[in-house]
């Protein structure tokens, strides 16, 4: 009778963590959906402005991709204020990014992130190389375009929003394949199946570097120095 009380108790607190789970993610999509007005709101005024002929068509893509980028971290730390009560410090130590999160073992694991990241590019290339198969990426034309300042954010203020959403905000609450997966399907604007698979790869070996260390800070260096090693290569410094 104890063991079966015990596993009954079990069962309802599994019952009540999978409920839990599921409200979250409900009041945290609702939460996106009114900042999706807002952002559509703002997508309209903007595009007065480019109808006005004060910014161009180019400039007009960019602001607006900026301000979809950056409703990520904004989102998250609204659902995080208004739903689970966090201040702004807790919110942040709850995405593995206080300050224990971060050392110089910490900073390793980022640059070893990186490395593994860029080791399976490499071999993609020779793969591709071998075989005569044609794995094209087109980052160049998606971003040639862009100006100095946009390259900038991509580089370097992307990739922190990027992560706080798919590694610090999912995978605690949808899993690594899953988030992983969401991940990849935000780079098929990108119009390139490497690409789509490139970010499926990393948002796997982001997500369990996440899930062993409780910081987020790997990935992040890791997601900064992959992006900054694009953006260089796009400008030609290498």
């Amino acid at each position: 009778m104890a063991k079966k009380s015990a596993a009954e108790a079990a069962a309802v607190r599994n019952i009540n963590a999978a409920e839990s789970k599921v409200t979250g993610l409900l009041v945290y999509l609702a939460i996106y959906l009114v900042y999706a007005i807002l952002l559509v709101i703002a997508g309209a005024g903007l595009y007065l402005i480019y109808q006005g002929g004060y910014i161009s068509e180019a400039n007009f893509e960019f602001i607006f991709t900026t301000i979809f980028q950056l409703s990520f971290t904004i989102v998250v730390i609204a659902y995080l204020s208004l739903y689970k009560k966090y201040s702004i410090r807790e919110s942040i130590r709850n995405l593995g990014m206080g300050r224990d999160k971060l050392s110089m073992s910490i900073f390793g694991i980022g640059i070893l992130l990186f490395v593994i990241i860029f080791a399976l590019e490499v071999i993609a290339s020779l793969a591709s190389a071998a075989s005569g198969v044609s794995l094209p990426t087109n980052v160049g034309s998606v971003l040639g375009s862009a100006p100095l300042w946009f390259l900038i954010f991509s580089a370097i203020l992307e990739p922190i929003n990027e992560e706080i959403l798919f590694r610090g905000f999912l995978v605690p609450r949808i899993g690594i394949i899953a988030s992983a997966a969401v991940f990849a399907m935000g780079h098929i604007g990108y119009n390139s199946i490497i690409e789509v698979v490139a970010a499926f790869a990393f948002g796997l070996v982001a997500g369990y570097t996440y899930k062993k260390t409780g910081s987020l800070y790997p990935s992040i260096i890791a997601h900064i120095l992959v992006n900054s090693l694009a953006v260089a290569a796009l400008l030609g410094v290498l």
